[in-house]
């Protein structure tokens, strides 16, 4: 039997399936995972005041200041990703989606050319010069130099996905399947006589089963015109789906995301779903 839990965080709801125990081991082990989620939101949403990515996003150049573990471990896997994809995916953008963000109605009414959209250039010229580095000796994060601000929104999901994982096998559960609404899904071992989690599509394309791994979906099939692509500093305006595997979910939410604004997009355009 498969039970099913449910928690909203960080803007969306997490769902964790747990098989091969008790419903009452089971909802012992879903509530220490969502723990562990509520601490991680406190930790790394930049819309909490308290928060470490707050704190962060607050420095001014030459300052640094000292994060939690879990922190400091998300930024570096972004940092990672960062590098890997040549900035196709950059957790230091936040100054980019707010300006679009808060102008979106303004460029896609006018029909004027992005780059010529007022403070677009002055934003960019902040964002281009500003840098931080995750210092891992002392446990802080500093900001080298001003300008940007640091946005996990394209991996905290995911991180929150391994986060939770862990606390499960810690507490003996070694058969579930974690997802963060619909797009990051983090599988452990199959249930019992399966060869692994079936994960379907509304368009009929092939499920596939997914097992001891993560897939992430990114695009704007979740919400319209929400991604920039920090090499230019412009929204991504294409449709569809871009999907990537991985070992770890935080790698493959950053991964996903940056399929997207790369261009390596999926012919099915249908969001994954769970069939437990």
């Amino acid at each position: 039997m498969i039970h099913t839990f449910y928690q909203r965080a960080m803007n969306t709801r997490f769902a964790v399936h747990i098989s091969g125990v008790s419903a009452a081991e089971a909802e012992s082990a879903a509530r220490e995972a969502f723990l562990q989620l509520a601490k991680l939101e406190n930790l790394l949403s930049r819309f909490i005041a308290s928060s470490d990515i707050s704190r962060v996003n607050a420095l001014a150049s030459g300052e640094r200041t000292w994060v939690q573990a879990e922190t400091l471990a998300c930024m570096k896997i972004a940092a990672e990703v960062a590098a890997r994809t040549e900035r196709a995916f950059d957790a230091s953008a936040g100054t980019l989606f707010d300006f679009w963000k808060n102008r979106a109605g303004e460029f896609q009414s006018s029909g004027m050319d992005f780059f010529d959209v007022p403070g677009w250039r002055e934003i960019w010229a902040d964002f281009s010069q500003g840098e931080f580095a995750v210092l891992e000796e002392t446990h802080e994060i500093e900001c080298v130099l001003a300008g940007s601000k640091i946005d996990l929104g394209g991996i905290a999901k995911g991180f929150a996905l391994d986060v939770m994982a862990d606390a499960l096998q810690n507490l003996g559960i070694a058969r579930a399947l974690l997802s963060s609404g619909g797009s990051t899904m983090l599988a452990l071992d199959a249930p019992e006589e399966r060869e692994g989690w079936k994960i379907g599509f509304s368009d009929g394309t092939a499920p596939l089963l997914l097992v001891c791994g993560a897939m992430a979906s990114s695009g704007n099939h979740f919400q319209p015109t929400h991604l920039v692509d920090p090499r230019s500093g412009v929204p991504v305006m294409r449709s569809g789906l871009a999907r990537s595997r991985a070992k770890t979910a935080a790698e493959a939410d950053a991964l996903a995301t940056a399929a997207f604004v790369i261009g390596r997009m999926e012919k099915s355009s249908a969001a994954p779903g769970v069939s437990v």
